[in-house]
């Protein structure tokens, strides 16, 4: 948060690298610190933020980027080959945060990759012809929901989808990824998102019955969740987590002013990104899995959970989180914007940061919207554009739309499959099968 201090960049350096400590983690850190000042310090000026004179986001190049992919992915992304409806959500979300929505011939492409993936489970794999996953069924029915068109919200079979999601269900109240895969707290969440976005929880019963106390067993000694009880605290899980309780309404099941604690020491002290784990080096998704917490966070504070909070602002620094996402996150090529968004300096451009970045600079710029958002539900109106609101720092250039806090799904999409879905009946197939 170096442009947002009166302190000096050095100042501003964590405790341990002042201190030299010598290890490999304060060695790293440093590193990441030069890294981050040099994007930072042509900005500095008397201490004040000065952002009309620094770069800006620029959709054009992200755009570019992004339908690249779309067209053909590089060898370096064989490795996940099972991740195939993560890569177009990835994409397509984040054209559609920049404004610049998938049409055509590849828009076609995205809908029929998707559909190839469906299987007759009701579930989705990870490729064509490949296990159904809860993974990638979250993945791919965010996708299909910001795609938006009739064609893509019919790929969806909710009875069936529903059967095997609760197929998927263990007699602790958690949820296993695939058949005898691993219960963590990422199934839950996954769970939960599709059976809500589809708008079919007031139809599954009992099913999710068991799920929040399972959920409050992974929260740590020190307020952040883990993947499953026992485990280290990690922000991927801490929002997986409070999304899932939250969305079930049953945000008391968690420890909520430990875990608020837990997040907020997340944000890093001279970047302004955050770490999704203690004594970790700052790293950009976790702009939304950590960044993302807030919003939530916010809410539940302010129905009277804990203490009070702060109108129409998240309790950390919006302004320090955007200028790390403007100033360090943004790909270079030789000195110059070159499209796509990465990890940090130093790191090479990704879809998958790409996509996480964006949603934390969405998440971050929109307090008044994602404020609406929470508390009207899925099933609530409101009205979505692009300005921002106080919470968002720069000029209109920089600003996305909103995207919403439970699903990462931009806001307009899901009020038109919020419509969709709710006037289209769902039979008691979901309720018919046995556990």
């Amino acid at each position: 948060m170096a442009l947002l201090s009166d302190l000096t960049f050095n100042e501003l350096r964590s405790t341990d690298v002042h201190n030299n400590l010598g290890t490999r983690t304060t060695t790293d850190q440093a590193l990441v610190e030069s890294a981050c000042i040099e994007c930072l310090m042509d900005q500095k000026h008397g201490c004040v933020t000065i952002r009309s004179e620094g770069p800006h986001l620029d959709r054009d190049l992200h755009a570019e980027y992004c339908q690249a992919g779309l067209r053909r992915l590089g060898r370096g992304y064989q490795g996940l080959d099972a991740s195939q409806p993560w890569c177009v959500y990835w994409i397509i979300h984040s054209m559609e945060l920049i404004d610049r929505p998938v049409a055509g011939a590849l828009l076609d492409g995205c809908i029929e990759r998707l559909r190839a993936c469906k299987n007759a489970s009701g579930g989705f794999g990870g490729g064509p012809g490949q296990l159904s996953h809860l993974a990638p069924t979250y993945a791919a029915v965010n996708a299909l929901v910001t795609i938006g068109t009739t064609e893509a919200l019919e790929v969806i079979d909710r009875e069936p989808l529903v059967a095997w999601i609760r197929s998927m269900k263990s007699k602790s109240g958690s949820f296993h990824m695939s058949d005898d895969g691993e219960a963590d707290v990422r199934a839950a969440y996954c769970a939960v998102s599709v059976v809500r976005l589809l708008q079919l929880l007031p139809h599954v019963g009992d099913l999710f019955q068991g799920t929040p106390q399972w959920v409050a067993t992974c929260q740590n000694y020190d307020g952040g969740m883990a993947a499953e009880p026992g485990n280290e605290a990690h922000g991927g899980y801490a929002f997986c987590a409070l999304a899932c309780v939250a969305m079930l309404d049953a945000s008391n099941s968690l420890d909520i002013s430990s875990l608020l604690r837990w997040a907020a020491f997340r944000q890093m002290r001279l970047e302004g990104g955050f770490q999704g784990r203690a004594h970790k080096l700052v790293d950009g998704c976790y702009s939304f899995w950590v960044g993302g917490v807030f919003p939530l966070l916010h809410h539940l504070l302010e129905q009277g959970k804990v203490g009070s909070v702060p109108k129409d602002a998240w309790m950390y620094s919006q302004e320090g989180l955007q200028d790390y996402i403007i100033h360090c996150c943004q790909h270079t090529f030789s000195g110059e914007l070159a499209g796509g968004l990465r990890d940090k300096p130093g790191k090479g451009r990704d879809y998958y940061h790409t996509c996480y970045c964006l949603s934390g600079l969405a998440s971050s710029q929109h307090t008044t919207v994602w404020d609406s958002v929470v508390k009207a539900g899925a099933a609530g109106s409101m009205s979505v554009d692009a300005a921002g609101d106080a919470g968002a720092a720069g000029d209109d250039s920089d600003i996305l739309l909103p995207t919403d806090p439970y699903h990462n799904v931009s806001a307009r999409k899901v009020a038109a499959a919020t419509e969709y879905f709710a006037s289209r009946p769902f039979g008691a197939t979901a309720d018919a099968v046995p556990q």
